[in-house]
């Protein structure tokens, strides 16, 4: 029977904790070493999550954005962030984080991403020293327009923001998902011609950075990282066998996959 060591364990073999940055709180959050028959994987802890894990009998939850960090563990300020973990302790259910490690994988979240998107080829995963991100050709160069429709109608969302000749053919991209703009800062001050580069959460001072190198912008906002999920959830159904998994995606669509 599998129990929540094997998961954890796989889990960090394939996104090793000694790539998460410093600041984050990846891996385990609550833990309890039990058999694992049912596992909810999210990109969000929050008080729904919590409360399905608990009256759907979840054994495991498995989330990318932990629900604290290394700054803040000891002292959460949000009473429902205290409640929830309260909640999982006294339910005995485990939580597993796999934030930056993931981010910064080359199997994570920027080139899982890209290969869902079946438009682009030449992936590369580049790690710079500000972080990790990928890059990759269009298979057929088309507008930031169309590119943007495109990402509006796939992640099933109007929230998505752009900057840039809306008309000008994009033959690259480069993709740093979530609030990853402090990533691309350095591929943005490079050579931009037909590049677009597509993050989230993009500040008012960032827009003002990319506009003073010229360079196309694409913010999808944080459902983008959504894949997150999807990955996770292959991983585990191909490993084990006897875990029943329910995706849990930020808007919060309840989708069985096994």
């Amino acid at each position: 029977m599998t129990k929540t060591c094997n998961v954890y364990s796989y889990l960090v073999k394939n996104y090793p904790l000694r790539l998460q940055e410093k600041w984050d709180q990846s891996g385990k959050i609550v833990y309890f070493n039990k058999p694992i028959k049912r596992a909810l994987l999210c990109l969000d802890l929050n008080e729904e999550v919590v409360m399905n894990a608990i009256t759907g009998q979840y054994d495991l939850i498995i989330s990318h954005h932990p629900i604290f960090t290394k700054s803040n563990k000891n002292h959460l300020v949000d009473k429902k962030d205290k409640k929830l973990i309260a909640l999982l302790r006294t339910t005995k259910t485990p939580y597993i984080a796999l934030h930056t490690c993931f981010d910064n994988s080359p199997n994570g979240m920027n080139v899982s991403f890209l290969k869902k998107n079946k438009i682009f080829k030449n992936i590369k995963f580049v790690k710079s020293t500000g972080g990790a991100y990928t890059s990759a050709d269009l298979n057929n160069p088309i507008t930031l327009n169309e590119l943007q429709k495109l990402f509006s109608k796939t992640l099933k969302t109007s929230i998505t923001i752009s900057f840039g000749d809306k008309t000008t053919l994009i033959k690259r991209v480069v993709v740093c998902l979530g609030s990853g703009f402090s990533v691309l800062k350095q591929p943005i001050s490079g050579n931009n011609n037909n590049t677009l580069f597509i993050t989230g959460d993009v500040k008012w001072h960032d827009w003002q950075y990319a506009k003073a190198y010229n360079a196309n912008i694409l913010d999808l906002g944080h459902d983008a990282e959504n894949i997150f999920v999807d990955v996770i959830a292959d991983l585990l159904s191909n490993r084990f066998k006897d875990i029943y998994l329910v995706k849990h995606p930020s808007k919060l669509d309840l989708t069985i996959i096994k």
